[in-house]
């Protein structure tokens, strides 16, 4: 009996001990996990709950009431135990579902690499996913209840989750389920009950006007759109990867494919199911490639039921190759990453990127966090020796300064920067000193004001190049 869990554990093994290296390199490399670490602090000191977006995250949130100045690490220390509960539940679900090669295919979900580089840093992106698993494994089992409380707690994380539980139920409806209607009841009615208690503190400070979500970024162009669903989630081999078996699938086993979807429609139609609803999702708000995590999972499976085992082998070894190799990146000095002498560099949308095929997206990933860590140290220390009084506009780099003024003992400071400001404001900000802006943040500002004045009013911190 033991021996049976040893591939599970050797998988753990190697997922704790990859990522451990990683954990120490400040909150992460998106602006959330500082609004995240913010909010924490704002809701220990004052008693009164705080989010750090709407519509909430209290699960994740108040989890860290527990222990709110440990610092970067032990942040990043729960991500990554939360994603070696993902692990475990999806190998138990592999194992539940009699799908082959449990071993190779677990672990090149752990080396996905939006699942491994959001198991690094302080979001809530795998703790949704480890009990939206963990709800399907129960459901699985036909344990209702924990079924349902798991995906309360999902949803508790990220609300979006809120949306696997139409899955469920196709997957109920189909399945062989006796007293399908007692099934129903007690899934929706347990799971809104939790869902609401975990919501509450939400809706007693904000209201039934919770119910939104923030968006200071106007919407993407179509190529970032493509490369934050695609290559932003899997990275550019994986990308190739499942282009290359998904054609082979259609030309070479076609007639397999279609046999294997009758034999298993209840998992197929679930699957795709999980995949359409999660792409609406991020398509209404696609600002992030994590938003596409809890499709990842679910496509393995997919492909694990679909292609023959060796090529499912070379498949899962495509995905994990990924994580390390042809990383795909922005150029820019401030937030983006280094790159070495084998770059290939080209401009889409105005924007110059890089594809370096001896740095994959982990690399990337660590020294882009790094970057923006010594970015806003050199904002600090600019404005710290700055004569006159002054505001300085800053935009994505907000939360990350303060969060940094805290940490260096210099929280006086905070009054000298805003994140985004009216006309009317700036305008009574001159009266008093200078006002500048970080790079790039004139422009969002005008978009997120709704002006076009900022360049007018407000003089950079540093030369835009």
């Amino acid at each position: 009996m033991i021996r049976n869990y040893i591939p599970l554990v050797l998988i753990i093994a190697i997922s704790f001990f990859s990522r451990l290296p990683f954990l120490n390199n400040t909150y992460g490399a998106e602006e959330d996990s500082y609004g995240f670490v913010l909010s924490v602090w704002q809701t220990y000191e004052t008693g009164v709950y705080e989010t750090s977006r709407l519509p909430g995250h209290p699960v994740h949130e108040f989890f860290f009431q527990l222990l709110p100045y440990a610092g970067c690490f032990w942040f990043n220390f729960f991500s990554t135990v939360m994603s070696l509960v993902a692990i475990a539940a999806f190998y138990f679900i592999y194992k539940e579902l009699k799908l082959k090669q449990s071993f190779i295919a677990t672990l090149a979900f752990s080396l996905t690499p939006v699942f491994f580089i959001s198991s690094t840093y302080t979001i809530d992106f795998v703790w949704a996913l480890a009990f939206i698993l963990l709800s399907f494994l129960f459901l699985l089992k036909e344990k209702y209840f924990a079924c349902a409380f798991l995906l309360a707690l999902a949803t508790g994380c990220r609300i979006t989750s809120a949306a696997v539980l139409l899955p469920f139920l196709i997957f109920v409806f189909q399945a062989n389920t006796p007293h399908k209607f007692k099934t129903y009841a007690k899934l929706v009615f347990t799971f809104f009950v939790f869902t609401l208690l975990f919501y509450i503190p939400v809706i007693k400070v904000y209201g039934i006007e919770f119910f939104t979500y923030y968006d200071q970024f106007p919407y993407p162009p179509i190529t970032k759109l493509i490369y934050k669903m695609t290559v932003g989630v899997f990275g550019a081999i994986g990308c190739v990867t499942i282009f290359v078996f998904s054609v082979l699938l259609f030309i070479k086993h076609k007639q397999h494919v279609v046999t294997i979807i009758k034999q298993s429609k209840i998992l197929f139609v679930f699957i795709a199911a999980i995949l359409l609803l999660f792409f609406i999702a991020y398509v209404r708000l696609p600002q992030k490639s994590g938003y596409m995590l809890p499709i990842v999972p679910f496509l393995i499976m997919a492909f694990a039921k679909l292609l023959p085992e060796n090529s499912f082998r070379f498949f899962c070894v495509g995905i994990m190759l990924s994580l390390f190799f042809f990383g795909v990146n922005i150029t820019d000095s401030k937030r983006g990453t280094e790159y070495t002498s084998f770059a290939i560099k080209f401009t889409v949308s105005g924007q110059e990127i890089f594809i370096d095929p001896i740095s994959g997206p982990i690399l990337n990933d660590c020294l882009k966090r790094r970057q923006k860590d010594k970015f806003v140290d050199s904002v600090i220390n600019e404005i710290e020796n700055f004569e006159a009084n002054c505001t300085v506009i800053s935009g994505w780099w907000y939360n990350q300064i303060l969060v940094r003024l805290h940490e260096i003992g210099k929280d006086e400071m905070k009054t000298k920067f805003v994140f985004y400001i009216s006309e009317n404001a700036m305008r009574e900000k001159l009266k008093s000193g200078e006002l500048l802006f970080l790079p790039e943040q004139a422009l969002y500002n005008d978009l997120y004001s709704g002006i076009k004045t900022t360049n007018k009013l407000a003089l950079p911190l540093f030369d835009e190049q």
